[in-house]
């Protein structure tokens, strides 16, 4: 017996090593961010569903039977109510501006708007062609204020439609397309219709003269922007939430009549509270955060995003492209051009297109495979991302992918970011693993619709489940190689119809068209002449819903 309790040197050394092996292997397991029961049931689905429908799907975090978020905060009731009254100075665009600041601005363009172009609150309407800029913003704040909607097109081919049938009042537009315009208004004034310029950019006063040539009335923004307010606005009726806030054209229809969706105060403040929790709570936005964005301030969508960011005290930019008047490509060189302005922030916040999204991985990853440790690298990541953990400074981050990140992102752009939300067309779900690795941040996929304000379906950010690993193309007819969107935003409901009665109960997942409803929809221009039954408005989108209530969305092409 004494013998078996003997021990050596070498017995006690391989014991020790035998603990230290078992304790670093269980410290090296991977723990994963997010609790399984929380993707595993991401939806509260009504219990009972129509014959050739799925069951009413809405987010979980809401609750059934609850009403649907309207407003980010309790006291938002218009885009007014975003401007906060304690928030530090930020960077919006090229301009350091306080909260304090920006109301001026907004109070003395409100007035110069009355005295000097005469608009009436409730009857004129604005057509704003302004890049999205801070100019932009500061009008569209002024012209809410005096409850004037505006109008907004994403492509100047509608310009002259719009202007035909919806004349408006006023055009804000930049000198650089000055000229262009006055030949589209012209006809316009002979015809007898008044329509007054209001210009951007002229420093040298050159529409003063283009004012008697054409006799067309011509003001500058910088001198409405100046004007004092006085006691012009007292007295004006306060817009209210249900008042309408814009009219966003965005194609034609098959008469050649432009086309868009109308947007009342309370559809924006939705698509802001839509916004608010993208993103966990602990990474959710606030003032240290710099929000760089492709999206143009003419879209819905990029409307409730500069507000959400005005609400909490971000700075704000759109890249380049993201204007109507671009002739740059887009894709990755446009994010760079955006997060390379020296005026402003390094972006913590990237707001980019799947097509962008994939070029910054693939660029990232062809940088990192220039490294010997590369696989090696590769193979302990994945191995971290299949057990659910996210980090972007592990040891292979720091010897082969940051690296590798500086030289396809820049320092700026590599080294401050910390989230990005991805909108567009669906991602090959075997890319998403590689994506993952080649930018570790939390990512949010989310489904838009030109009609609706804010996304209509987005991802958790920490959602790392990947479930085939083989599709790096879109298949037809094989869902598994699209990548999901995850289940409807906290304001949206959704279903699909058209779906097959035999096949679900048989327990299959349903497949059909995706039909939604919720507070961030607006009202099509013109009305549509089919009625939408209780809400609900057809995207033209075909989806399949997975038990745990992720979506996946055929693309557009399939």
């Amino acid at each position: 017996m004494d013998q078996l309790l003997r021990y050596d040197e070498v017995t006690l050394t391989l014991s020790v090593l035998a603990v230290a092996l078992y304790v670093g292997h269980k410290l090296a397991q991977p723990t994963s961010m997010v609790h399984p029961m929380l993707l595993g049931r991401q939806v509260d689905a009504s219990a009972v569903r129509n014959g050739g429908e799925s069951a009413v799907y809405r987010n979980f975090g809401v609750g059934g039977g609850a009403p649907l978020p309207t407003r980010p905060i309790a006291r938002p009731g218009t885009i007014l109510d975003f401007i906060q009254a304690d928030d530090p100075i930020r960077t919006l665009w090229n301009t350091e501006v306080s909260n304090a600041q920006l109301r001026t601005k907004v109070s003395s363009l409100a007035a110069g708007l009355l005295k000097t172009v005469h608009l009436q609150p409730r009857e004129s309407n604005v057509l704003n062609l302004l890049d999205s800029s801070f100019e932009f913003l500061v009008t569209d704040l002024a012209l809410a204020r005096l409850s004037v909607p505006i109008l907004t097109v994403t492509r100047l081919d509608l310009i002259t439609p719009v202007i035909e049938t919806y004349p408006p009042t006023a055009i804000v537009v930049p000198l650089t397309f000055l000229d262009h315009l006055l030949e589209l208004v012209f006809d316009h004034i002979q015809e007898g219709t008044s329509i007054t310029l209001i210009v951007l950019g002229d420093q040298n006063n050159v529409s003063k003269a283009k004012t008697e040539k054409t006799g067309i009335p011509i003001v500058r923004w910088e001198d409405l922007v100046e004007t004092e307010v006085g006691s012009s606005l007292e007295g004006l009726q306060e817009p209210s939430p249900n008042d309408v806030f814009t009219v966003t054209f965005d194609g034609l229809d098959k008469d050649h009549t432009p086309k868009g969706v109308q947007l009342q105060h309370v559809n924006v403040t939705a698509g802001a509270a839509a916004l608010q929790y993208i993103f966990p709570l602990a990474k959710t936005w606030s003032s240290a955060d710099s929000i760089l964005s492709c999206h143009s301030l003419a879209t819905p969508f990029g409307r409730s995003l500069v507000y959400i960011a005005l609400l909490r005290g971000c700075s704000f930019a759109t890249t380049p492209a993201a204007s109507p008047y671009h002739t740059i490509e887009g894709g990755l060189a446009d994010v760079l051009r955006g997060a390379g302005n020296q005026q402003f922030p390094s972006p913590t916040v990237l707001v980019i297109s799947s097509q962008q999204y994939t070029e910054m991985a693939t660029a990232v990853l062809n940088h990192a495979k220039q490294s010997w440790l590369y696989s090696y690298a590769y193979r302990h990541k994945l191995f971290s991302l299949l057990g659910g953990e996210l980090s972007h400074d592990t040891p292979w981050d720091k010897l082969v992918f940051q690296a590798a990140r500086t030289k396809a992102l820049g320092a700026r752009l590599a080294g401050g970011l910390t989230r990005i939300l991805v909108t567009g067309e669906p991602i090959p779900a075997g890319q998403m693993s590689s994506f993952r690795i080649a930018l570790p941040f939390p990512t949010v996929r989310s489904l838009l619709y030109p009609m609706a304000a804010g996304p209509l379906l987005a991802s958790h950010p920490l959602d790392l489940q990947s479930f085939d690993e083989k599709s790096v193309t879109i298949e037809q007819n094989n869902w598994d190689s699209v990548s999901h969107y995850g289940p409807p935003i906290n304001n949206i409901e959704a279903k699909v119809v058209g779906v097959d009665d035999a096949t679900v109960e048989s327990g299959e997942d349903p497949v059909g068209e995706l039909v939604i409803r919720g507070p961030s929809l607006g009202q099509p221009v013109p009305p549509s002449s089919e009625p939408f039954n209780d809400g609900w408005v057809k995207t033209g989108r075909i989806a399949r819903v997975a038990p745990g209530g992720t979506f996946k969305v055929r693309p557009t092409e399939a």
